[in-house]
């Protein structure tokens, strides 16, 4: 083997056990999972429960839950659940996306087939999803945003300690 082959091959060998320790050459994976409480504001007004658990390497398992809306079209999805497979975007840290379906909209003006396309990023403790929706009636976009339940329940946490160590009950007004 000519000296220069060897040199190639060495830091071949070298690049490749580097780029396998998390750390020097990958990006851990992004911190999705937990519950997140989401409102998507289309002229009607949804809001909805996301749980999300590590499903193996780049994806996640969702399960929305609808907790309530203004649209009376939609009133009888108020509580059912939907699952869905969440992905990480090749390359691009912190960007997700996921599709739902199903056979009938329930809107009285574009009955049939309808499927929902999400897009989303992730900003500290907020997830921004783009919603493609298309139907019959055609296709509308709407930002949906979900912020972690973990940290709503941290900061009530944090105003009842702040108020003890004040010394008030933690049910005492300011």
């Amino acid at each position: 083997m000519q000296l220069q082959h060897w040199k190639t091959a060495l830091v071949t060998t070298l690049c490749a056990v580097a780029c396998s320790q998390l750390g020097l050459a990958q990006v851990a994976p992004p911190a999705i999972a937990g519950t997140w409480e989401c409102t998507l504001d289309n002229g009607y007004h949804y809001e909805s429960t996301l749980k999300i658990s590590p499903a193996g390497p780049g994806k996640w398992a969702g399960i929305g839950t609808n907790k309530q809306t203004t649209a009376p079209f939609h009133k009888k999805l108020v509580g059912t659940q939907s699952q869905v497979i969440i992905y990480a975007s090749p390359g691009h840290p912190n960007h997700f996306y996921f599709t739902s379906s199903g056979p009938d909209d329930p809107n009285p003006s574009a009955r049939g087939p309808w499927k929902q396309e999400y897009t989303g990023t992730l900003d500290k403790a907020r997830l921004h999803w783009t919603v493609v929706h298309t139907n019959s009636g055609g296709k509308a976009t709407w930002p949906c945003e979900c912020v972690r339940h973990n940290l709503q329940v941290e900061k009530s946490k944090r105003t009842v300690e702040r108020k003890e160590v004040a010394g008030g009950r933690p049910d005492d007004e300011p």
